[in-house]
Formats: structure tokens, C-alpha cells, sequence
């Protein structure tokens, strides 16, 4: 009878996270907005009750982070390098990473790789040490690991409406954590609706725009569910 109810009650959990998928799915497709923001609906928490416990869903939107494969661009290579130097990471080189992301060979293994990362933890397989992926405390300062900065899976364009403070930085030598910051309280009461509204934002300039604008969106394009 215990086991008969682990059961039943596993199927209502999967039942219920697969009907919460399809509606969240259902969402994404019919969203005639033209710009993403923290404040919609999507970025809140839901929490579905059960007899036993709970569901949580949570979207990740995946532009809202740097998607490391860009290190194949030679100006995507310099943001990265910024983001790492941001990060203070120093256990894997970003000319290690554009070399094992443009399908050159790994010197330890002498594999062949496709042409871009498929995960961030390759970064791990690369030589990353674990303070450097999920985050450390280094003179009493904490700095997030790559796995909260970057991505995989976006379209190579940073949402300035969600990015973090850590990303915004790496955009452009131009922009300091003060300007950054900047940013984010604008947005908060002012979200871009366009790229160039960024323009609006006291200490962005027209020479900031024209290198990041290559790179940003208010749009995103992929959302990770997680249940």
C-alpha cells in the first residue's frame, strides 16, 4: 500500500510538471511583447502544491547571460576575457577555450571537438577548478562562477533588460561597475523597449552604443524551465 501510494503520487507530480510545461510552452509562443524584462510574469516563482510536498517552477531566461561560444569572434573573445577577468577566473584561459571551441585539439587528450561548447560543465573537463564554476570568497569578497554568468544555449546576444551586473561589465571596457549599475536601477522603473534606448541611461554614449550594440537585445529567444 506505501509503495502503491509513492507511486500514485509520483504520477500526479509528473502529470502536474508536464501540464505546467505545455502551458508555459503555450505562454512563450503566443507572447506578442517586444521586449523581456525581469518584472514579467514569466521571471516570478510558481509553486504547486501537492498531498506531499510541492512542484516549483522556475524560467531561466538564457539571454540574459553571456554565451561563451562567442570566444570564436574576436570581439566576443575580448568580452569573454573581460567576464573572466570580472570573475577573477584563473584556472582555465580564455585561449584555451577559443582554441577547444573552434575545433582545434586539446593538447592533454588530442581530441577533435565540434565547433562550439554543448555545456558549461566542459569547462570543468577543460581544466576549470570548482571555485571558478560555482563561486568563491577571495578577501572576504565573493565573485559568482561562471555557471551564474554564462550560457550555452542563447542566441549570442545579451539581454540589457535581465543581464546581470557581471555581464553588462564585460559588454565594454567603457562600462565600469558604477555605470553598470546605472543601468539596472534604470531599467527598473524604464525597461528598453529597443537596443538604442540604452542611449537613455546617464553615462552611455554613442561610442559605448556603436561597439556593444552588435551584442545586446531587449528580446529574448530562449527560456530554460526548470521543474
Amino acid at each position: 500500500e506505501i509503495l502503491s501510494n509513492k507511486i500514485y503520487l509520483k504520477e500526479q507530480a509528473y502529470v502536474q510538471a508536464v501540464s505546467a510545461f505545455e502551458s508555459y510552452l503555450k505562454f512563450f509562443k503566443n507572447d506578442g511583447t517586444s521586449y523581456d524584462t525581469l518584472n514579467d510574469i514569466w521571471a516570478y516563482p510558481l509553486e504547486i502544491p501537492l498531498p506531499e510536498g510541492k512542484i516549483t517552477i522556475s524560467i531561466v531566461d538564457e539571454e540574459r547571460f553571456l554565451n561563451l561560444n562567442i570566444v570564436k569572434d574576436k570581439e566576443g573573445e575580448e568580452i569573454v576575457r573581460r567576464l573572466f577577468d570580472i570573475l577573477k577566473i584563473r584556472s582555465l584561459s580564455t585561449d584555451d577555450l577559443k582554441v577547444w571551441v573552434c575545433g582545434g585539439f586539446w593538447s592533454r587528450e588530442e581530441e577533435p571537438k565540434k565547433a562550439a561548447l554543448d555545456s558549461l560543465e566542459e569547462l570543468l573537463y577543460l581544466g576549470m577548478n570548482e571555485e571558478d564554476f560555482y563561486g568563491k570568497v577571495e578577501n572576504w569578497e565573493f565573485f559568482p562562477g561562471i555557471k551564474e554568468m554564462a550560457t550555452v544555449w542563447s542566441n549570442g546576444r545579451v539581454n540589457i533588460n535581465t543581464a546581470p551586473l557581471q555581464v553588462i561589465m564585460a559588454l565594454s571596457p567603457d562600462i565600469d561597475e558604477s555605470l553598470a549599475q546605472s543601468l539596472i536601477e534604470y531599467r527598473k522603473e524604464h525597461p528598453f523597449k529597443k537596443p538604442e534606448d540604452i542611449l537613455m541611461v546617464e553615462g552611455f554614449t554613442f561610442e559605448i552604443w556603436h561597439k556593444i550594440k552588435k551584442w545586446i537585445t531587449v528580446k529574448s529567444e530562449n527560456f530554460r524551465i526548470n521543474i
